[in-house]
């Protein structure tokens, strides 16, 4: 009888059953979930989201070929959809793409993920998890406007460039974190952000730092970081961490 328990306990190990703690990868919505194309270079993009599940993984291959893109409003103003996982196979999203999806509340990107485009999560106000991958490069304007119920963002490096504005105004966010090296923050970055009251810095000072509404807002940054000075730093409080 011992020996019988020893081995249903290492079956049940070896399988994952889920008494044992084991989670498992989330299993894509079907291709018939999707509207899609195939283009001239064998890759496929979905131009719109038909299905009804509320928790949506869009799969990496379709008919056997990459998923590569999803088009503009594929996903705009569904009112059902709670998460999101986006496959590795992306590495932009186009303008618009899930804006106005006023219960999305998770969404998870690849760390693929270069761009993110102008109004992409737009009023997706019940927002409330999205990680930004470490790598990337570019947030267009307005990409999270209107997210209220985002408190908190980890920016990483140099994600801004002087053609877009306001990609977080109108945001809930309470504490941003920008990581690694960023030297220009559009003035307009965080317009109307009222409860934003900490930024934390990881790198050295920004040559170019955006207007806040919140003027007891507190600059967090290393006391190795060169560019910031104490106790106030562009007019708002500073802290070193």
């Amino acid at each position: 009888m011992k020996k019988l328990c020893t081995l249903l306990a290492l079956i049940m190990l070896l399988t994952c059953v889920p008494m044992s703690g084991c989670t498992a990868e989330p299993e894509p919505n079907p291709a018939t979930d999707f509207e899609y194309e195939i283009g001239e270079d064998g890759n496929v993009t979905i131009t719109k989201y038909i299905g009804q599940a509320i928790d949506v993984v869009i799969p990496t291959q379709i008919e056997g070929k990459n998923v590569t893109q999803i088009e503009g409003t594929a996903f705009s103003y569904n009112k059902s959809i709670k998460s999101l996982v986006i496959p590795s196979t992306i590495t932009s999203l186009v303008p618009a793409a899930f804006a106005f999806c006023t219960s999305l509340e998770t969404v998870t990107l690849p760390e693929t993920l270069l761009s993110i485009g102008n109004a992409t999560f737009e009023e997706c106000t019940s927002l409330s998890k999205i990680t930004l991958p470490s790598h990337l490069e570019s947030i267009g304007t307005r990409a999270f406007a209107k997210c209220s119920s985002l408190k908190e963002i980890n920016i990483p490096g140099n994600c801004f460039s002087d053609t877009c504005f306001e990609s977080f105004c109108d945001a809930g966010l309470e504490t941003v974190i920008f990581e690694g090296s960023i030297d220009y923050i559009p003035q307009s970055t965080f317009g109307r952000c009222y409860n934003l009251s900490r930024i934390y810095f990881e790198g050295n000072a920004p040559s170019v730092f955006c207007y806040l509404e919140n003027n007891d807002c507190i600059i967090y940054y290393h006391k190795d970081a060169q560019g910031f000075t104490s106790p106030e730093w562009n007019g708002y409080p500073t802290k070193t961490w």
